[in-house]
């Protein structure tokens, strides 16, 4: 296999510019664009033992991370509180936003967590959004998510916007910023068209001309808010060990149909995925041995071939580079190396051949 090395900032100017235009692209997200605003795995695990065991004995429970994993100590706290699926999803989500929900002010808080759970910015009132933006600016400018809504929401409806967002966070960070600067981009009119389709379940409306933006690991309540039903998806989440062994054996669910149809027609850019997770590596690895085998077919050669691109910070021990790179080349993806996580979003704009 001849792999292909990975891009710079600086040195990756229209990868996407041609695709935009052509066959399309798409965004897929994790948990690393909503840090340090919301809790990592290893941080919300702790919590949990914290929960039940206390503050000085999650210190040395913690440890046990390494060993099995976070699905599987998160399995291993809904079994010890014995709670059902959606009293444990309330708890979870509890945790999820109680940092950020301690951060802020009271009323702060009631406005975001209105806008954390709208679908669309009619949903509100241009007064509420002035004051999200504030928030916005005040809490979450040091996210990833910041700098991807950015530079996503002034070319929605335009030729460079994505297709599609694959999110595989149970939380809306990045969709409720996305709508926030729409708002602004369009003087905060109260019928701003939509742009987007909140979509957490196969039979989610899902229009051609707006950006599906798909929550493929469920969606969780929001705290003390009341949300339209069918939108919260408790049925779909993957937090425990259960829940994700149960989608893992099943090559037909919609979250790995979903995954595979954008992932098979057209690149996709992931940031904040460590790209470790063995579901997503076995999509991404079928796709393009695909690929690879009918390139083969019609060409009469193996040719390299990668579609995909994965936005990652270079590490410290440059010699893990090559390795890195490595780890992904079979699964058709190649990297976009970036100095500092402050870097997201003008690397993803220079991607799309902006400046």
């Amino acid at each position: 296999m001849n792999l292909k090395k990975g891009l710079k900032k600086g040195s990756c100017g229209n990868i996407l510019k041609k695709s935009a235009k052509d066959i399309g692209w798409s965004l897929c997200v994790g948990a690393g664009i909503s840090r340090p605003a919301f809790s990592d795995w290893g941080t919300l695990v702790r919590k949990l033992i914290s929960r039940i065991d206390g503050d000085d004995n999650a210190n040395k429970i913690i440890k046990l991370l390494e060993e099995f994993g976070p699905d599987a100590l998160i399995q291993a706290a809904c079994n010890i509180l014995d709670l059902s699926v959606e009293e444990f999803s309330i708890l979870i989500s509890e945790q999820l936003y109680g940092d950020i929900k301690n951060q802020m002010e009271k009323n702060e808080w009631k406005i975001f967590s209105k806008a954390l759970s709208v679908t669309s910015p009619a949903e509100m009132k241009k007064e509420l959004w002035l004051e999200t933006i504030n928030i916005i600016e005040k809490y979450f400018k040091n996210t990833s998510a910041y700098q991807i809504a950015k530079v996503i929401a002034p070319i929605l409806g335009e030729e460079l916007k994505p297709n599609a967002i694959l999110s595989f966070n149970a939380e809306p960070l990045l969709f409720t910023l996305i709508n926030s600067f729409l708002c602004e981009r369009f003087n905060f009119d109260p019928n701003t068209k939509k742009y987007m389709d909140f979509v957490t379940r196969s039979i989610s409306n899902k229009n051609k001309d707006r950006l599906t933006y798909t929550f493929c690991h469920g969606f969780l309540p929001i705290p003390n808010q009341i949300q339209k039903r069918g939108l919260v998806s408790i049925d779909k989440l993957v937090f425990s060990e259960n829940e994700y062994l149960s989608l893992a054996n099943n090559s037909y669910s919609w979250q790995s149909s979903t995954f595979y149809n954008i992932c098979s027609s057209q690149p996709v850019v992931f940031i904040g995925v460590s790209l470790t997770d063995p579901n997503m590596r076995r999509w991404l690895a079928w796709i393009h041995f695909n690929r690879t085998n009918e390139l083969f077919t019609i060409k009469g050669k193996s040719i390299s071939s990668t579609t995909h691109f994965w936005m990652r910070k270079v590490p410290d021990n440059l010699e893990e580079i090559k390795w890195i790179e490595a780890t992904v080349a079979h699964l058709g993806v190649r990297l976009v190396w970036i100095n500092d996580w402050s870097e997201v979003g003008e690397t993803l704009l220079e991607m799309l051949g902006g400046t």
